[in-house]
């Protein structure tokens, strides 16, 4: 979760009633925030970026430990988020159902995890990127300026390193 100062800030909105506005707009729960995943997820989907560098950086930030690899939960998760915050952007479309995202999960383990580890790396997402018309469709109103092709997983490892200078 992200609070309204931080998203403020990073963001550049220069009133206090826009911010509020926008808070508002994006879902703002009773404890003051609103879910982070929801909004950045589809930010990255609707970026300039080329197809296959928005999945792999779609990809990195489910990665919520970054080891390299996504679970079935955070897959869901993942999905979950990007539609909850699909539909703040635009409320004319209607999110997936859990019932309807766990069956999805499922479909994209059955056919992407070739070792069979419960686990999905970057290399079976990106076969998944490059093969799937679904993924192709749900990303081609967002057109492409960026064309340069980003297939290296994104290493977000900033907290843990705050964690271990506090610990020192």
């Amino acid at each position: 979760a992200i609070r309204l100062a931080t998203f403020w800030r990073v963001v550049g909105i220069q009133t206090k009633d826009e911010a509020h506005a926008v808070w508002k707009a994006l879902g703002l729960k009773a404890d003051g925030t609103v879910d982070f995943l929801s909004i950045a997820l589809p930010m990255i989907a609707m970026s300039s970026q080329e197809f296959i560098s928005r999945v792999t950086f779609l990809f990195s930030v489910c990665d919520f430990n970054s080891n390299g690899t996504i679970k079935r939960s955070e897959l869901f998760i993942g999905l979950r988020s990007l539609f909850k915050g699909l539909v703040r952007f635009f409320p004319m479309c209607q999110a997936p159902t859990p019932d309807e995202l766990e069956e999805a999960t499922d479909v994209v383990f059955q056919s992407v995890d070739n070792d069979k580890s419960g686990e999905l790396d970057l290399e079976e997402i990106l076969t998944l990127g490059y093969r799937s018309k679904g993924l192709r469709t749900l990303l081609s109103p967002f057109p492409v300026t960026d064309r340069r092709v980003f297939e290296s997983l994104v290493h977000f490892t900033g907290r843990d390193r705050a964690r271990e200078r506090v610990r020192e």
